[in-house]
């Protein structure tokens, strides 16, 4: 069983930690369970009634129960605190290509795959994508699920914002491609929004969608689009104006080299880089580059 592997591995206690003591021990302890599920491409069992809603509450269902019981499997006494998000919901869709994040709530708290259990039983966030043409256009759509949430049922479960970000370049989408300083201003805006805001609308994550620009398209069967352009860092490493825009709001990043070792006449290093904006909202990726001795690749 695939999720069984992952927590018995790389979860709390996991074998991984204990086979490879020299790397720091940074369990996973947070599982969101797929991604964008609201758009229609993204669910096989979709049908134009909406059923794929509730084929994802089962999914979700059964992902969650299998989690939290490897859980206490690996980790009996005392069990760790894990979490489990709903996939992350994109703000803004086309009636055509889905329903909106805000609407897919509401029908997901209708949901109840084990007769008697409410839906919130299986989740403890909610992931978002509020992509949008401003920053003050993002805050709304924040404000929105949050007071959908609260309406329906789900007011202790907090929000992960786990996409955000405007482009620099590749084909122009209206509202998502900016200039340099324009992105720049952007996450300045909207990342002290959240950070100002992370109490009153219960935001416990922000990450900022990418780290640095990508030649790697996220759908192949349509080429580069803007989403590969919204790097902090251009895609040779260089910084754009964002990035000190970005430390500048979050925090200067603490690193730790989690694994350096010599390969081939190069070096492979893993880090891990975090930006804490406080004590419960943390900006993070990671990142695996290649080095010869004496410089970057």
């Amino acid at each position: 069983n695939f999720i069984r592997a992952v927590v018995e591995r790389y979860g709390p206690n996991g074998y991984f930690w204990s086979e490879n003591p020299s790397v720091p021990y940074v369990p996973v302890n947070t599982y969101e369970v797929w991604n964008e599920q609201n758009y229609n491409v993204n669910n096989p069992s979709w049908t134009s009634a909406g059923g794929y809603i509730s084929e994802y509450a089962k999914f979700l269902q059964t992902v969650s129960d299998k989690i939290k019981s490897s859980v206490r499997t690996v980790s009996p006494n005392p069990q760790p605190q894990v979490k489990v998000l709903v996939g992350g919901l994109a703000a803004d869709v086309n009636i055509s290509d889905g329903v909106s994040g805000v609407a897919y709530v509401k029908s997901l708290s209708e949901q109840s795959p084990v007769p008697g259990v409410k839906m919130r039983q299986y989740f403890d966030g909610i992931s978002f994508h509020p992509y949008s043409g401003s920053p003050g256009q993002t805050a709304n759509q924040i404000k929105g699920l949050r007071e959908q949430m609260d309406k329906v049922g789900f007011k202790d479960k907090a929000i992960y914002i786990t996409e955000l970000g405007w482009a620099t370049g590749g084909p122009v989408q209206p509202g998502l491609t900016l200039s340099t300083e324009e992105q720049a201003r952007y996450v300045k805006e909207s990342m002290s929004w959240i950070k100002d805001n992370k109490t009153k609308y219960k935001i416990d994550l922000a990450t900022w969608y990418f780290w640095r620009d990508s030649d790697e398209p996220t759908n192949p069967a349509i080429g580069l689009q803007w989403d590969s352009f919204t790097g902090l860092f251009y895609l040779d490493g260089t910084e754009k104006l964002s990035w000190k825009a970005y430390l500048d709001t979050t925090a200067e990043p603490e690193t730790t080299i989690v694994s350096s070792y010599p390969a081939n006449g190069a070096t492979s290093e893993l880090r891990f880089t975090s930006n804490v904006l406080s004590s419960n909202v943390t900006s993070a990726r990671f990142e695996c580059r290649t080095f010869k001795w004496g410089g970057a690749v």
